[in-house]
């Protein structure tokens, strides 16, 4: 974008910063201005999106940050940047400002690092507790004073519907939608509300044990991922999910890379 302010001064251009985000499932654009974001497009990862890429770095752009959870995938990443000569970072987890117990393994993947510091950078002074929708579920705790407590994985409701049509003989393949009832009075329906409130009843247990046990009461529940960006508003497990946080960010992991990108880890 080019700002021209009147004949008798030169144009400027404005530089922005962009996160590039490979997921499992999804590659995200995430374009900055001043620290904001201004623009977000996703597109699935499969097959890998290089043009998609290669378009998206043909703006202005001061510097890019690479957060990828396939090794193979940083690489094509890198490999196109190079070649257009952009500066550009890839995110390392071992380099983080987050405490985390020195003797755990620096294996949480780049997804939940970037939640938890978006959650530090828009609720300063608070204890969150963060649930990432994606194939995997993680809700994960954090303190204040930006201490990594632990967290957990769960497989998110697609997963488990496919498992137990794969496993069990003479189950079917239902649909993840919400039961007219929590008492199923058939199969198909058992297994709707199996699902469907048991994916629910496992989110609110987890927040429940957290705020018992290890963080203030008065902790931020926050819910991101990409399940919300294609679903919120207009699917009834992301507006019940809605009904158990308190914030609804779907931009919260890029706005955790940028903060990264930030501090160069």
């Amino acid at each position: 974008m080019v700002l021209k302010k009147n004949a008798r001064f030169h144009s400027f251009t404005i530089m922005r910063t962009l996160i590039l985000c490979l997921g499992h499932k999804s590659c995200a654009a995430a374009f900055f201005e001043d620290h904001c974001i201004v623009e977000v497009h996703t597109v699935k990862t499969s097959p890998f999106p290089a043009q998609k890429i290669e378009e998206w770095i043909k703006q202005p752009l001061s510097s890019v940050l690479v957060s990828a959870e396939v090794k193979e995938e940083e690489l094509l990443t890198a490999a196109i940047l190079k070649k257009a000569g952009i500066n550009f970072q890839i995110v390392k987890p071992e380099k983080r400002s987050l405490r985390i117990d020195p003797y755990a393994p620096v294996d949480l993947g780049n997804a939940r690092l970037a939640a938890m510091y978006g959650a530090l950078y828009n609720h300063p002074g608070k204890d969150c507790i963060i649930i990432t929708i994606d194939r995997v579920v993680s809700i994960d705790c954090i303190t204040k004073d930006r201490y990594f407590l632990g967290g957990a994985l769960l497989p998110d409701i697609e997963l488990q519907r496919y498992a137990l049509s794969e496993n069990i003989a003479n189950m079917p393949l239902v649909e993840s939608i919400k039961p007219s009832s929590y008492l199923g009075q058939s199969k198909q329906k058992s297994v709707q509300s199996g699902l469907y409130y048991g994916f629910l009843g496992s989110l609110e247990k987890m927040i429940s044990l957290y705020k018992k046990g290890h963080v203030d009461l008065e902790a931020i529940v926050i819910a991101t991922g990409c399940f919300f960006e294609k679903m919120a508003g207009s699917h009834d497990l992301a507006k019940d999910i809605e009904k158990i946080v308190d914030y609804f960010e779907p931009d919260l992991i890029y706005l955790g890379l940028e903060q990264m990108r930030i501090e160069k880890l």
